[in-house]
Formats: C-alpha cells, sequence, structure tokens
C-alpha cells in the first residue's frame, strides 16, 4: 500500500475541531488496520517514514517494512524554460491549518512594521476569514485566486521565490516544482522540504514562530545566484525525475 503521512495524527493532537471524534476515529482506525494488515508501504519521503514508524509506535503496532519512493512531478518539462524575474515572493494560500497561511500573514505585517523593503507578496489560492482580516492591514501584498496549472507554473517561474510556511508534509512538491522553473524555496526548518532540498537549498530555512528567522532565510533566499538555482534544479532533477521515480 501507499501511505503519504500520519497528518491525520497531527490534526487530532492540534486541531481537534477541524473534524467530528466521529470523523478522527474512522481515519485513525484505517491507518492501523492498513498499517496491520500491509506485508509493505511505499512512501514519500524519509521524513514520512519516521512519522509512520512513530504512529505505529505510538499505538502499538508492529511496523511493516517501510521503502521510499518519493515523488515526481510534470514540471519537470519546464526545466529548460526561464521567465523574466519581477519583484514577488509567491505563497500558496490555503485555509488548512497546518499550511499556516494565516500565521506566514501575521509574521509578514510584523516584519512590514519593522521595515519598508519586504518584497511585493502574492498570495495564490483562498484565505478564511481570520486571514482576509489580516491580509486587509498589509501593505503591497495581493490574493490572487486559485491559477490552472501553466498559469500556476508562469506564476511561480516569474517570482523571486517561493515561501512554504506548511508545518507539516509528506513531501515538499512545491519546493521540487519552483526550483524546475528557477525559483528558490524558503521553507520551515524540520519539515520535509529540507530532505527534498538536501543541503544545497537550506539557506532558505526558517524557524515557524520566528519573524525575524524568517526574513533572514528570505534574504538569503532572494540573494542566491541564478547559477546555484539552476544547480540545485539539476540536482533535484536527477533524484526526483519521472523517469526514476
Amino acid at each position: 500500500g501507499t501511505m503519504h503521512d500520519a497528518i491525520i495524527q497531527h490534526y487530532a493532537d492540534h486541531y481537534p475541531e477541524s473534524r467530528t471524534s466521529k470523523a478522527f476515529k474512522y481515519w485513525l482506525q484505517v491507518m492501523k488496520s492498513s498499517l496491520r494488515r500491509l506485508d509493505l508501504v511505499l512512501t514519500v519521503s524519509e521524513h514520512a517514514k519516521g512519522q509512520l514508524e512513530a504512529f505505529c509506535d505510538r499505538h502499538g503496532i508492529s511496523a511493516p517494512p517501510i521503502e521510499v519512493t518519493y515523488e515526481s512531478s510534470w514540471w519537470e518539462i519546464h526545466r529548460d524554460q526561464r521567465w523574466p524575474k519581477n519583484e514577488t515572493v509567491v505563497h500558496l494560500a490555503s485555509a488548512h491549518p497546518h499550511k499556516k497561511t494565516n500565521h506566514l500573514l501575521s509574521m509578514w505585517q510584523q516584519l512590514q512594521a519593522q521595515s519598508s523593503e519586504l518584497p511585493r507578496l502574492q498570495l495564490i489560492g483562498r484565505l478564511d476569514d481570520e486571514g482576509m482580516k489580516i491580509l486587509a492591514g498589509l501593505r503591497n501584498t495581493e490574493l490572487v485566486a486559485p491559477l490552472n496549472d501553466e498559469a500556476l507554473v508562469t506564476a511561480i517561474g516569474q517570482a523571486r521565490a517561493v515561501i512554504i510556511s506548511s508545518e507539516i508534509e509528506g513531501f515538499g512538491l512545491p519546493a521540487l516544482e519552483a526550483y524546475y522553473v528557477g525559483t528558490p524555496a524558503c521553507y520551515v526548518r524540520g519539515t520535509s522540504v529540507e530532505e527534498v532540498v538536501t543541503q544545497a537549498g537550506q539557506f532558505g530555512a526558517f524557524e515557524l514562530d520566528d519573524a525575524t528567522s524568517l526574513h533572514n532565510a528570505l534574504t538569503k533566499t532572494l540573494d542566491q545566484s541564478t547559477a546555484t538555482i539552476d544547480a540545485i534544479s539539476q540536482e533535484l532533477y536527477q533524484r526526483f525525475s519521472n523517469e526514476r521515480f
């Protein structure tokens, strides 16, 4: 069987109001019974493997063998295409709690109060009511409705950086795709994105609850040369290509 992460347990622990207790009970039981029955689990990162092993330990399950296959993306066809860069950084906005969009906006508001030199922030996606209230107090920030695939490729390709504020993922696909189109990633330290970008791209790591850490990581990310970004893109392709996957 395939499992991407143990995010349902994360939600049960941190966001119990996001589902009914009956829904949590059902989906957690699905995970438990699957892990007891499967002879082999394929998952998408070492980080995800660790989540699944911790889930088994927590619930007294003898973990089956777990193999990491990673993921790939059709965005690899754009690796040789480069767009003129604008002065924008992009965040894929989401109302899902673990994506931490509202938390990012709060940190951005804090940074704007301290400095007028932040780049333009473009949010692609949707915000909840809380997010819309924070957005109203921000300067030089826009919200764009979800884009179709080709328009999203262009938007990411034109940006100077992508900010990934998610606190938990199975695999850091947005970072992989951003590098394929020549855009570096700024991301939360300790998540699977760190595994995806390897040592070469770790200049973009920041602490989730530290606005200064975000600012420092973003500054380093924006300072990276085209040659460095392209070298990371090539390394990622060698590890995660569709052919290899």
